[in-house]
């Protein structure tokens, strides 16, 4: 059994109920959703952006756990929480499109970068916690320098220096800095390779993993 102070500190990685997740679009916040209906059935709800019809349909399977809302609008997201008195945001927002990033970095700016500060704003204003997701690509994956001197190649710390090379990293890292200034109990949690459902059936990297297996052909993720 850890310390107490163990103890508490993953308390602060726990929802608190009820609960508001973003980016439900998206494999992660999608899986978070899913994963925090079952652990708090009735106490969770994604918020359906705009932009997605699959959301928004009369027939979409989680009926009222869905609420309408734009999270690129401060007013419509505190008028969300408010209503309904929530106590915590998972804001999984993101575009992770790597090439699209690259060619459109305005665009990513706004989806991974300004909704997480209104995510951050409005828990801070309201005195609910946030959690944060992020990713790995906030780090370069080189060799690095580690305390006892030595080099080391992955395994990295939550305290290792960021150094993104993509615009998607580099955005995300600059998401995560201006949270945590903003909001410094903010626990962000950096997910690698998302692996579940994703709400379209195309989207996540289990989706085309499939894909590849039903056309014969092999599923390279990675070269090591």
């Amino acid at each position: 059994m850890g310390s107490l102070s163990e103890a508490s500190r993953i308390l602060e990685y726990n929802a608190m109920p009820p609960v508001l997740v973003l980016g439900v679009p998206g494999v992660p916040g999608f899986n978070a959703f899913l994963g925090l209906s079952a652990y708090y059935p009735g106490s969770v709800l994604g918020l359906a952006p705009p932009h997605v019809p699959e959301l928004r349909v009369p027939e979409s399977p989680w009926g009222r756990s869905l609420v309408p809302a734009d999270p690129e609008d401060i007013h419509e997201l505190a008028a969300v929480c408010e209503a309904h008195n929530i106590k915590t945001v998972v804001d999984a927002s993101g575009w992770c499109a790597l090439r699209s990033c690259e060619m459109d970095p305005v665009l990513g700016r706004r989806l991974n970068v300004a909704i997480g500060l209104n995510a951050m704003r409005v828990a801070r204003d309201r005195g609910a916690r946030l959690i944060r997701l992020s990713t790995d690509l906030v780090f370069d994956g080189n060799p690095r320098r580690v305390a006892d001197g030595t080099m080391a190649l992955g395994n990295y710390r939550e305290d290792d220096f960021v150094n993104p090379v993509t615009v998607y990293g580099k955005l995300m890292a600059e998401a995560e800095a201006a949270i945590l200034e903003g909001y410094p109990e903010t626990p962000v949690l950096r997910v690698a390779l998302p692996m579940g459902p994703s709400l379209n059936g195309h989207a996540g990297a289990i989706d085309w993993i499939e894909s590849r297996f039903r056309k014969g052909k092999p599923a390279t993720l990675y070269f090591d």
